[in-house]
């Protein structure tokens, strides 16, 4: 630690039990009340964006990296993972159709789910509610000026 408001990470051994210690640091204003948990979260929102945009740039670099089967570095085990094709499925027509009936499907059940009653189309089909599968979690955005 460098002073309060400094924390040296890279200087740190690299495991996931430092990881758990250096984030209680990272929220150690916050803990000792120099720090709101809002003013505490937007800090680290922005470490979490700054250090994801310097592993974009990182990552060109990276690649160019011969990784050798089980390698390690600074006790992290290093793995080169290919990267792989990815169907368009979206030119197969049947594909498209069923895609289609399934997002009129869903709908149909957002539409039930939004009444009390039971819900009728024009055709007289019965839609019945469907539950509730889960919530998502409450959030907070920040956005960054330019």
């Amino acid at each position: 630690m460098v002073n309060n408001n400094q924390i040296d990470l890279l200087g740190s051994e690299l495991s996931k039990s430092n990881i758990e210690v250096l984030s209680d640091n990272l929220i150690k204003p916050f803990n000792d009340g120099f720090q709101d948990a809002l003013e505490m979260d937007i800090r680290l929102k922005f470490i979490e964006e700054t250090v994801k945009k310097a592993r974009e740039k990182m990552n060109p670099f990276v690649l160019k990296k011969t990784i050798e089967k089980g390698c390690e570095l600074f006790g992290a085990k290093i793995a080169f993972k290919s990267g792989y094709a990815i169907l368009d499925y979206e030119q197969d027509k049947e594909y498209l159709r069923l895609k289609k009936l399934l997002e009129e499907r869903k709908e149909l059940l957002n539409m039930a789910s939004k009444t009390t009653h039971n819900f009728v189309t024009d055709d007289g089909e019965l839609i019945e509610r469907v539950p509730v599968k889960s919530y998502t979690k409450d959030s907070v955005s920040y956005t960054f000026k330019k």
